[in-house]
């Protein structure tokens, strides 16, 4: 058996091993708590449904897909790069919009709306200075989602209907083009640091994934701020030229907004720190923080200070649904859900690391959700919690049909087949709000 061959089998091994050992433990250990855990499907949230009334449109689904599986690897080699970003984009949109269709459950459209689109009244009633400067004081009394959020998505849901927009179809379409921005900017981020070919093997892998099942949900919003951050600072320290201290900027603020969204994305800036201090570039990795900085100074001008927002939220998860859900089980429990988001290409592709392009980009974002797991923050619902984390990690794909300018177009669509058909069996036996 060669060392390619011996990797995939066990990547997958692995893969099925941790999700069916998260099932096995995780049933009775649901079933033996006092209080009621929303996570019927254990590990994921939702429930086991069949509803043979979900055939046509997963037929519909698995047809756009089938055809993206055939067409984005010949895209990923032949078009421009510019071209190669356009299709990814559209590939994801179209195939989360589809996959969202199958759903018999439309509640998973308001996502935003019921977690926080129905709470920009709360800056209405006195302005978004007066919003900021007591949302820490007043966190305690707030609903779930705001107690465990910064103050940043109401506030600019809050502007959105400013200007007209709200409602179901602008949530979703935002959405949606959140999940294709999150997977251009991996794909910037990965050219940067890897190059050209790798960037383009990586491409097919973003876009096809069962991550998109669970694309309808805030935090992919979070995820796309962050990950634009992110690659804009990737960008910057790895060139040498007249724009590396401008964009190390631009994506130290463009981050610190992400941050102004969610906390859990800080830990995005360990892909930028693995970089910055592999190609030693000290100066921009300095303007990316000053960058930060000053994009975190500018709410605590209106009374907002960002770690004294971390820390009532630390406090509240503490006495929350999450003291019931434990901390062991969730190491196993996480890493399945995550597993599941990733697909077995993924994982099969992490076990070839040593091989992998761009392996200090991918192996920091590896690093992502196992220090959010490790932190006790993250117990169950990270399907759609680690999101943000998800295009990163997708990007080991790229290794499982390119080496050294050799492309295995053939390997390509076998595993992007996998990648789909597990998408579509989610999507066929699992309804969960998101």
């Amino acid at each position: 058996m060669t060392a390619a061959r011996r990797a995939t089998v066990i990547g997958v091994t692995l893969w099925a091993a941790v999700i069916v050992a998260a099932r096995l433990i995780g049933i009775p250990y649901v079933a033996a708590r006092d209080t009621p855990l929303a996570v019927d499907a254990v590990p994921w949230v939702g429930n086991w449904v069949w509803d043979p009334s979900r055939i046509p449109t997963l037929a519909l689904a698995a047809a756009a897909g089938a055809v993206a599986v055939w067409w984005l690897p010949v895209v990923a080699r032949r078009w421009s790069w510019p071209a190669v970003l356009a299709a990814v984009a559209v590939t994801t949109a179209v195939l989360t919009r589809l996959l969202v269709r199958a759903s018999p459950d439309f509640y998973r459209w308001g996502s935003i709306q019921w977690g926080y689109g129905r709470h920009t009244d709360l800056v209405d009633a006195s302005g978004p200075g007066s919003y900021l400067r007591t949302y820490v004081e007043v966190q305690p009394s707030l609903g779930g989602h705001l107690r465990a959020h910064p103050p940043g998505f109401v506030l600019s849901l809050w502007g959105f209907e400013r200007i007209g927009l709200q409602g179901t179809g602008f949530h979703l379409a935002l959405m949606l083009l959140a999940g294709a921005v999150a997977s251009v900017a991996a794909l910037v981020a990965m050219r940067a640091v890897a190059g050209d070919e790798p960037a383009r093997a990586a491409a097919p892998f973003v876009a096809i994934a069962p991550v998109l099942v669970w694309r309808t949900n805030p935090d992919i919003v979070f995820g796309a701020v962050a990950l634009v951050g992110v690659a804009l600072a990737i960008v910057a320290v790895t060139r040498s030229d007249r724009w590396s201290l401008p964009l190390a900027l631009a994506g130290g603020f463009v981050f610190s907004m992400g941050l102004m969204l969610s906390y859990g994305v800080a830990l995005l800036a360990l892909p930028v720190l693995a970089v910055g201090v592999q190609r030693r570039s000290w100066q921009a990795l300095a303007l990316v923080c000053v960058g930060g900085a000053a994009g975190l100074l500018l709410p605590y001008g209106w009374g907002f200070w960002w770690l004294a927002g971390l820390e009532e939220t630390e406090r509240q998860y503490r006495l929350s649904l999450s003291q019931a859900r434990g901390y062991r089980y969730w190491l196993l429990g996480n890493a399945a859900t995550f597993f599941g988001l990733i697909g077995p290409a993924t994982v099969a592709a992490l076990t070839r690391f040593r091989t992998l392009p761009g392996r200090v980009l991918i192996g920091a974002a590896v690093a992502c959700p196992v220090l959010a797991g490790l932190s006790g923050m993250s117990s169950a619902e990270t399907e759609r919690i680690w999101q943000p984390f998800a295009p990163l990690v997708l990007l080991a794909g790229a290794g499982l049909w390119w080496t050294a300018g050799r492309w295995d177009l053939r390997a390509a669509r076998w595993w992007l087949a996998a990648q789909l058909a597990v998408a579509i069996a989610f999507q066929a036996l699992l309804e969960s709000p998101w």
